[in-house]
């Protein structure tokens, strides 16, 4: 009976400190667990900041957008430029279909043309009828000559596919452009006169060597006549 009784006490014992065991076991799991959601937490808020320092650094307007077109996040230099253009999305449009707040940057029927043209091109990329795009348009106004630029390329995440549409003002560009042309135009015209002016020198050069001879000719003739 003693020693029944001895074994009993024993297994209880261990069962306590089975018990104990596993609560502090337990305890250290989900320890562990917090810190480690706490460390993901800390390196997804970097990344996340991270990706929103290189996206404000840089000069072009970039909205990312979700399969369905909704603007999730953008940079500075998009929000300065449809908030410049409407008040309304003083946010750059978050939470909004890109097609709506773009639409809303128009500020005449040209760039309103361009940018329904442009917005086709989206919507085929959005629903995976092409994976890129890229569109120049003008959109001049009537004190300046302005063009820009929309592109779209995508990505995947775990929560599925997503879009950069980037807007960029090419303006400066294109007047280089045009200034450039303007310049290889002159400078073929001025190539044709010089060639040409060069071909009208030789020629009277070769004219000349006849008319002289036939001239000089004609002198000594003349003062042969006299002489008679």
């Amino acid at each position: 009976s003693l020693t029944i009784a001895s074994l009993l006490i024993r297994q209880r014992n261990l069962q306590a400190e089975l018990a104990i065991d596993q609560e502090l076991t337990a305890k250290k799991l989900i320890d562990a667990e917090s810190r480690g959601r706490h460390q993901a937490e800390v390196a997804l808020l970097g990344s996340e900041q991270f990706l929103r320092a290189t996206l404000n650094s840089l000069p072009s307007d970039i909205a990312i957008l979700d399969q369905q077109g909704t603007i999730s996040a953008v940079n500075k230099p998009w929000v300065n430029f449809v908030s410049s253009k409407d008040e309304t999305y003083r946010d750059g449009g978050i939470g909004h279909h890109y097609e709506k707040v773009f639409r809303s940057t128009a500020m005449n029927e040209v760039e309103a043309k361009g940018i329904d043209m442009a917005t086709k091109q989206v919507a085929e990329v959005l629903t995976n009828k092409r994976d890129s795009m890229f569109f120049e348009y003008p959109c001049h106004r009537e004190d300046k000559r302005q063009w820009s630029v929309v592109s779209m390329s995508t990505f995947n995440t775990g929560d599925g596919r997503h879009a950069v549409l980037v807007h960029e003002d090419v303006s400066e560009r294109k007047r280089l452009e045009e200034h450039d042309r303007r310049l290889r135009a002159e400078l073929a015209h001025v190539s044709r006169l010089t060639t040409a002016g060069e071909l009208a020198s030789g020629l009277a050069h070769e004219l000349n060597q006849p008319l002289t001879a036939i001239t000089h000719n004609c002198d000594a003739v003349m003062s042969s006549v006299r002489s008679d």
